[in-house]
């Protein structure tokens, strides 16, 4: 319940940075782009046509690594659930003689 909380909390908060930041930098984007265009309308119009190439690989590589952020999180769940159910079957395993299989479940073959 309380993690439930936090991470709503923690939502609400980030969305509303978020969205402060997105206007602050979208008014940051046009003045830069009128300015561009002040000094230089031919090198605007280059930097208009060349940036959003630019963007596109950097887009790709950020899906990229949302997926493997997910994965790694989701790795780090199922490593977490599967020490706590150790953690509160210590009786049991103890009582049947599984410390070795537990260890086994654990080793990072070092």
């Amino acid at each position: 319940m309380s993690r439930v909380v936090s991470d709503v909390n923690a939502a609400i908060k980030s969305i509303s940075i978020l969205a402060v930041e997105a206007v602050k930098n979208s008014v940051m984007f046009l003045g830069f782009v009128f300015w561009l265009f002040y000094l230089n309308w031919r090198w605007a119009i280059i930097a208009i046509i060349f940036i959003p190439l630019a963007v596109m690989p950097i887009s790709v590589i950020a899906k990229k690594l949302r997926l493997l952020g997910r994965r790694g999180q989701a790795l780090v769940a199922e490593i977490n659930s599967a020490i706590l159910e150790s953690f509160s079957g210590i009786k049991t395993i103890r009582a049947f003689g599984l410390e070795k299989a537990e260890n086994k479940k654990y080793s990072l073959g070092i």
